[in-house]
Parts: C-alpha cells; sequence; structure tokens
C-alpha cells in the first residue's frame, strides 16, 4: 500500500517547486511535484489545475512545513542572525560612492525615458514592424503606415531615431524590391528577325 501524499504548498511556477523540493530532499524528506507539466506547456492553465503543487507523505507535513517556513524566512531575509561576514555601517567612502553612481545612473535612465517624444515612438516602432515584416510581408505597410506619421510628427527626434528611420526606409524597400522580383513573370525572350 503506498503512502498518502498531502499538497503542503501551491507555487505559480515549475522553478518555485523546484526550489522548495530540493529544500525538502535535501533535509531527507520525499517530496513530488504535480502539475508542472501544465504549468510549463500552458502557463495561462495554471491557476484552473490549482498551480504546481508540492506533495509529501502525510507522517512528514510537520517538518516539510517547518523547512519550508525556514526557507522562506531566509530567502526574504527575516531571520534573527546578522550575517557575519558583512556589517554595513554606513560609513565606507566605498559604499556611498557607489550608491551616488547608481543613483546618478538612474536619474539619467529616467530623465532620458522621460524625454523620449512620439517621434521616437513611432521611429521605434515603424523599424521594429520593418524588422518582422521580412518575415511577414504585409507588416511593410504598418511598417509604411507609421513612416508616414513620422514625417508629418510636429515634435523633434533624437539621432538614434533618425538612424531607425533610415533603417526601416532601407528594409522595406529591400523587401517590396525583392517582392517585385518574385512575383513578376519573366519576360519573354526576344527574337531575333
Amino acid at each position: 500500500m503506498q503512502p498518502k501524499l498531502v499538497t503542503i504548498a501551491t507555487f505559480d511556477s515549475p522553478m518555485q517547486a523546484h526550489i522548495a523540493r530540493n529544500s525538502l530532499v535535501a533535509a531527507g524528506i520525499v517530496a513530488m511535484i504535480s502539475n508542472e507539466s501544465i504549468a510549463g506547456n500552458a502557463w495561462h492553465l495554471t491557476g484552473a489545475v490549482g498551480g504546481v503543487q508540492l506533495h509529501v507523505r502525510a507522517d512528514d507535513v510537520e517538518a516539510a512545513l517547518k523547512i519550508l517556513d525556514e526557507q522562506e524566512s531566509i530567502e526574504f531575509g527575516l531571520t534573527d542572525t546578522p550575517n557575519a561576514e558583512y556589517t554595513d555601517d554606513g560609513d565606507s567612502e566605498f559604499d556611498q560612492e557607489y550608491f551616488e553612481d547608481d543613483n546618478d545612473e538612474d536619474a539619467a535612465k529616467g530623465s532620458s525615458d522621460l524625454s523620449e517624444t512620439e517621434a521616437d515612438r513611432l521611429a521605434r516602432r515603424a523599424f521594429r514592424a520593418a524588422l518582422l515584416g521580412v518575415l511577414f510581408p504585409p507588416l511593410q505597410l504598418y511598417s509604411y503606415w507609421l513612416l508616414l506619421l513620422y514625417m508629418f510628427e510636429p515634435s523633434v527626434a533624437s539621432k538614434s531615431s533618425r538612424w531607425q528611420v533610415a533603417g526601416a526606409w532601407f528594409t522595406n524597400l529591400t523587401v517590396i524590391a525583392f517582392l517585385i522580383q518574385i512575383l513578376t513573370p519573366p519576360l519573354p525572350p526576344k527574337t531575333i528577325d
């Protein structure tokens, strides 16, 4: 007779379930995962089947829950034991310089994101549509439409956006020339009288 299995946890992804299962197996508790393939292949159905479930034997439920609680507190930094290897007193010049550099980079990134104009967005979308149009030629028409909107957009585009517009035009024209070459019938040979 097989032992009764009890579901002790459910997860959104198979990876989270395997991390928990590995913790239990390392502690000597036999654990199994169900619904893993459904969550991996049809992720939108994960909620319908109850998530990725972690099962243990009925005898091991208390020990398994204790291990998972300890693992969760370690993951989120909720342990009471301080890390003996590193203590942050906040006075280190390196720490201050490091965090100031990060803040400067974040501020620069944030300001560049805020300064993106409608012309920049149209250029980026036209370039992407042109590249995807190589695989699916009807997207070339959408790219042409975006380029037309770009031409009449009053906002100023950045230098990189102008390069994207040039790339979109080049890609569109190349694809159209290739399609015309393939779709037009060959000319009949000339007859010499």
